[in-house]
């Protein structure tokens, strides 16, 4: 956990981030059964799966439904998972894609990518904002979200699950949080602007009914007499 003291012209802000690395997450699984329709192994509450990587053969898998749930509700696609393949060996690997059913929810298929702890990789690392924004319940701001993740190169050990902002800091309308503006964990190498925007808090715009246009009074037209024809 850190603190960064950040300067504007009228005030100090202090922005609170932290960030963590997750503990050993390990998920077992099966050998699939290539005979086997995926339909038929999704009603035996299985998702067929397949580990692929670089410098190995792919292995077709089945996992455990409620069990991949639990562990990807905690790893989500950023965080090494130990995956257990048949015959007890585990790889080190990270959810490379995933497949959900649009109406149940549920996971219909899962790719693993196997990684070498020794070779970087690019991913993405999720901002997490927690705390309430002074400026957005006290003078009616609106907090404007410009980015929700951030993309690095790291080898898998030096990943992070998430980096936290405390959004309380935002003080006053205009206060923003920028990439420059936190320290990033050791071995991640950014690979966006660090000028980016992360956060803001902009000024409420009201909307005002326009007003229909006055009604112009038209003068009375004036009753004109017709000539008298002259007499002959």
């Amino acid at each position: 956990m850190f603190t960064l003291i950040f300067q504007t012209t009228s005030q100090l802000l202090f922005f609170t981030c932290r960030f963590g690395r997750m503990a050993n997450i390990t998920l077992s699984s099966e050998a699939r059964d290539i005979a086997v329709h995926p339909k038929d192994l999704r009603k035996q509450k299985k998702i067929p799966s397949i580990m692929y990587g670089h410098g190995i053969e792919n292995i077709s898998l089945t996992l455990d439904h409620e069990a991949f749930r639990k562990v990807f509700k905690d790893a989500g696609s950023n965080t090494i998972i130990d995956l257990e393949v048949p015959g007890g060996k585990k790889h080190k690997v990270l959810v490379q894609d995933i497949q959900k059913d649009p109406v149940y929810d549920t996971f219909q298929h899962v790719d693993f990518l196997a990684v070498q702890m020794t070779e970087k990789l690019i991913t993405e690392i999720p901002f997490e904002f927690t705390g309430e924004s002074n400026a957005v319940k006290n003078f009616g701001g609106i907090l404007v979200t410009n980015m929700d993740e951030v993309e690095v190169r790291c080898l898998p050990g030096d990943l992070v699950h998430s980096i936290i902002i405390d959004l309380s800091k935002l003080e006053n309308i205009g206060d923003s949080i920028h990439l420059e503006d936190i320290t990033i964990p050791k071995g991640l190498e950014v690979q966006s602007d660090m000028a980016s925007m992360i956060v803001t808090v902009q000024a409420a715009t009201e909307e005002k009914e326009e007003e229909a246009p006055a009604e112009v009074a038209m003068p009375e037209a004036s009753a004109q007499k017709a000539p008298e024809a002259a007499a002959e």
